[in-house]
């Protein structure tokens, strides 16, 4: 099975920000010099975690409908319980899902397809597949579809407060 290096990389950040770990062995091209390491113990995801869970293939029954295309949750804020989220979010050309804001939480993308407009402080910067982009707790931001093709962009996100208690 082959895989490109760069989907490999999105993929390991993408598990990365969702606070998913993943015991994974890379051969080396090289043989590193210096005294070997310890094999350090394996991490295993634990009983609420299952190899059906831990998979969700994008479907388009399971989608949810927005004013400006559709949202697809790979994993809620609910799924690790600690507020960690994975979404796709798919927008018609010209169109945004929302207005630019601000909250609480930093936010990620990345876009697979098509090209976005992302909005930073009032200033923005068209982009294309390939690229991500990231907004600080507080600051205002915006994406929206700069092309006359569909968007599709990947949000990273953490919400606050989830799986604690008041």
């Amino acid at each position: 099975m082959k895989f490109k290096f760069s989907s490999l990389l999105i993929a390991g950040t993408v598990l990365s920000l969702v606070g998913l770990e993943v015991d994974a062995q890379v051969a080396a091209v090289h043989a590193p010099t210096g005294p070997a390491t310890p094999p350090t113990a394996a991490v295993h995801p634990g009983p609420r975690y299952s190899l059906d869970n831990l998979v969700n293939p994008f479907t388009m029954d399971r989608t949810e409908k927005t004013d400006a295309g559709y949202v697809y949750w790979f994993f809620d804020k609910h799924f690790a319980g600690n507020g960690k989220t994975l979404k796709l979010s798919v927008v018609r050309p010209h169109e945004a899902s929302h207005a630019p804001h601000h909250h609480v939480e930093d936010e990620f993308w990345f876009v697979l397809e098509g090209k976005a407009e992302f909005l930073i402080d009032g200033k923005t910067r068209i982009v294309g597949p390939n690229t991500g982009m990231y907004a600080p707790s507080n600051v205002e931001h915006g994406i929206k579809n700069a092309g006359d093709t569909v968007l599709k962009y990947l949000v990273i996100k953490q919400y606050p407060d989830v799986g604690t208690s008041k």
